[in-house]
């Protein structure tokens, strides 16, 4: 998973094809970041 500032769709597509599971952007929303790592497997 990036966690980045760079919040562009081109960044988002950049990082997913860079082979990252998912991209969340700062500042960091507690929720989305759990529901982002249940949804894979980590939380």
């Amino acid at each position: 998973m990036f966690c980045t500032v760079n919040g562009e769709a081109k960044d988002r597509r950049d990082g997913i094809a860079a082979g990252a599971d998912d991209y969340i952007v700062k500042p960091l929303d507690e929720a989305a970041l759990r529901a982002k790592l249940e949804k894979l497997g980590r939380a």
